[in-house]
């Protein structure tokens, strides 16, 4: 018999489940075999819906890992969370141009069952199950779940089958904030990151820096305004045709495979225009600036492969990235240095260029870096120059203006800086050397409040999709240097925990253990804020806290009535009452 029954067994049981009134969370034991193994550990399913990827994964983590992460102690040996098994199964969404939701929902109630059963097996395989998806796994604990923000439908799919494992084996359920899972990941491959921190976390439906300064405490400093960056990463790969025919890879992973390609061959041209003394493209760098850049790439290779190695032992090629790449993946070779080679020209130049918006404001926007991406696009197939060349030069110039917007951030958070701007009409008054008039100025802080010294900042965790970008880490670390922040940590998960997946969902849930409940009654969040999670906290303390005011006021009064009928009244009052 299967973990979920038959379709129709399973869409019963759910609508009789939602007309079920609320239950009450309640405390579980700890008497379940996972929850007392030798390990002394908790194993948590985990289950994430929120777009068009179906994951399942499961993590253990010891049983005060949670509150010595919230505490700020150093984690003991042996005491970091552990991937037991995840499974990510991804949808193929090019023949419609982007991602169709009700299409989606309906891939994700196809596809969860096979990815759950392959979890499973996986679990089976390491030991950390016994039956595998044969039997009931006893040594599950809770169940973790992506309750928002993401596509109603395709969350609702992951809800369904969360409750159901729920009610059928009789575990907790624990709902999980998606972007709150992003920012708290890098816990699992960096033991030694400590509150409070500044997060980048960088997806298709967010763009945010966001200071975190506990497990449910998040402050949120810049959010988008009218689109994310991952959105039109994978608008503006499309227009470009930087597609992957067999749809293997993301659009936006193709752009910056794209921006890449042309490098190598564009990079000798302008040494051989520097040699035989012709006019440099102004567009492309020059030999000495390459050769800086180089350098200082191969420094911030360096620097964040020996910490990574410090902290977790793991190199940089077992997390998905490729251990001192000669050169960019798919660059193309340039021809042999020859004399009488003939040089290609250059690359006519954008219209009008991409705007960096917002300088100085602590805001996102994207829409406009996407649709004036998009109209040279159109200029360029109009002209005729619509080439590969043209091309690659078109998602490098992308890649910059948009990571520009990060730095811009970034420097308002990390390095008090005040801006001069002047402003008309001048002063009255006249300079007696030129007999001109001095101009008017004004002092603008651009400072954003942190609430604390800005030397407390020691990481910078980049979470989300497009934290798998490669050249990001290169434009950050430079960023900090300029700032003289060298002591900031730049924290990157895995390639494979940078996009959506399970494993963030149930390491979230092993966090915010306390919070696990049978409620059935907790539906999608489309819209979800980070910033809510800290007013939902407070809210469920006072509930706690009139709780036990209730509790013990029954208390008081049940001792009162029962030292009452203990009372020796004597003969007279007895017969009175």
């Amino acid at each position: 018999m299967s973990l979920l029954g038959s379709g129709s067994t399973s869409s019963a049981f759910l609508r009789q489940l939602y007309r079920q009134p609320p239950r009450v969370a309640h405390c579980f034991s700890h008497s379940s075999r996972a929850a007392l193994n030798a390990r002394g550990e908790r194993l948590v399913l985990g289950i994430e819906t929120s777009c068009d990827d179906s994951c399942v994964s499961l993590v253990r983590a010891p049983l005060d890992y949670g509150a010595s992460l919230a505490q700020g102690k150093a984690l003991p040996e042996g005491g970091e969370a552990h991937v037991v098994a995840s499974v990510v199964l991804r949808q193929d969404h090019g023949a419609t141009g982007g991602i169709e939701p009700l299409q989606a929902a309906h891939e994700h109630a196809a596809r969860l069952p096979s990815a759950l059963l392959q979890a499973l097996e996986q679990a089976r395989y390491t030991g950390d199950l016994s039956s595998g998806a044969s039997q009931v796994p006893s040594e599950i604990d809770a169940i973790a779940v992506t309750q928002g923000p993401g596509m109603s439908g395709c969350l609702s799919s992951g809800l369904a089958m969360a409750k159901t494992l729920s009610a059928l084996w009789k575990r907790p359920l624990l709902y999980v904030h998606h972007m709150a899972a992003h920012a708290l990941t890098p816990f699992l491959t960096s033991p030694s990151l400590r509150f409070p921190y500044l997060s980048l976390l960088l997806s298709g439906g967010h763009s945010q820096l966001v200071l975190v300064l506990g497990l449910d405490d998040y402050e949120i400093l810049a959010d988008a305004t009218d689109g994310a960056i991952g959105n039109a990463f994978d608008k503006v790969a499309r227009n470009l045709d930087a597609i992957d025919e067999w749809g293997t890879k993301p659009p936006g992973l193709q752009l910056e495979e794209l921006a890449a390609q042309g490098i190598a061959h564009e990079h000798w041209a302008q040494v051989q225009r520097a040699r035989r003394g012709l006019p440099l493209d102004p567009s492309v760098p020059t030999p000495k600036q390459v050769a800086a850049q180089r350098l200082r790439e191969r420094k911030t290779e360096g620097r964040e492969e020996m910490l990574q190695q410090r902290e977790t032992g793991v190199k940089e090629d077992e997390t998905g990235q490729e251990k001192n790449e000669p050169k960019e993946k798919g660059a193309m070779e340039g021809p042999k240095e020859q004399e009488d080679v003939e040089l290609p020209p250059p690359i006519p130049p954008l219209m009008r260029g991409l705007p960096i918006p917002f300088r100085g404001v602590p805001a996102f926007s994207f829409g406009g870096l996407k649709e004036a991406a998009c109209a040279e696009i159109r200029n360029a197939q109009a002209q005729g120059h619509y080439d590969v060349r043209w091309r690659c030069r078109m998602a490098r110039e992308f890649q910059k203006a948009a990571f520009a917007q990060l730095c811009d951030k970034l420097h308002m958070a990390l390095e008090p800086e005040t801006v001069r701007s002047r402003t008309v009409p001048p002063f009255a008054r006249r300079e007696p050397e030129t007999n001109k008039s001095a101009p008017r100025v004004r002092i603008s802080d651009r400072r954003l409040d942190l609430g604390m010294p800005r030397e407390n900042i020691k990481h910078l965790v980049v979470a989300g999709g497009v934290a798998s970008n490669r050249s990001l880490r290169y434009v950050l670390r430079d960023a900090l240097d300029s700032m003289k922040r060298k002591d900031v940590h730049l924290c990157f998960p895995p390639i494979q925990f940078c996009t959506d997946n399970a494993a963030m969902i149930a390491h979230a849930g092993l966090l915010q253990w306390s919070q696990r409940t049978t409620d059935m009654r907790r539906f999608p969040r489309a819209k979800w804020s980070l910033a809510d999670l800290r007013v939902q906290e407070h809210e469920a303390a006072q509930a706690e806290a009139k709780a036990q005011e209730a509790q013990m006021e029954q208390r008081v009064e049940g001792r009162a009535a029962r030292a009452l009928r203990n009372l020796d009244l004597g003969p007279g009052l007895a017969g009175a009452m």
